[in-house]
C-alpha cells in the first residue's frame, strides 16, 4: 500500500487511470507548456506535489518553488520529492500566498472524511 495509504485522492486517481486522468485536461496542457518552455514554476498551494512533479516530469530544466502551509500535507509533499529524488529542483516553503502583507490563522477542514486535504 503507498504511504498516503489512499487517502491522497489525486494519487489514487493518478495511479489507477494515468496521470492524465487528473483534472483532465489541465494535467496534458500543463505538462506540454512545461515541457516546451521550461523555467521556474511556481506551484501556490502545492498540496502533495502533483503538479510539482510533473513540471520536473516534463523537463530536466525545470525547477520549482512550492507554496504549501498545511503541516499535514507539506509532509507528505516532502516524502514525495525525496521518494522522486527532486530535493535539489522543487524547494518548499510553509507560507500561504495573499495579495496583502500580514499573518493570518490557517483554518484546516475537519480531518474526518479520512483523506488528504485538498481545498
Amino acid at each position: 500500500m503507498p504511504r498516503h495509504q489512499g487517502r491522497d485522492l489525486v494519487a489514487r486517481i493518478a495511479s489507477e487511470n494515468g496521470w492524465e486522468a487528473f483534472e483532465r485536461p489541465m494535467p496534458e496542457l500543463f505538462y506540454t507548456a512545461a515541457e516546451r518552455n521550461p523555467d521556474l514554476i511556481i506551484d501556490i498551494g502545492c498540496n502533495t506535489g502533483f503538479y510539482a512533479l510533473l513540471a520536473c516530469a516534463a523537463s530536466s530544466l525545470n525547477s520549482v518553488l512550492a507554496f504549501e502551509p498545511d503541516p499535514n500535507v507539506r509532509e507528505l509533499l516532502l516524502s514525495n520529492i525525496v521518494l522522486n529524488k527532486l530535493g535539489a529542483r522543487i524547494v518548499v516553503s510553509p507560507l500561504a500566498l495573499s495579495n496583502e502583507t500580514a499573518e493570518r490563522d490557517l483554518y484546516i477542514p475537519d480531518q474526518g472524511h479520512g483523506l488528504i486535504e485538498s481545498s
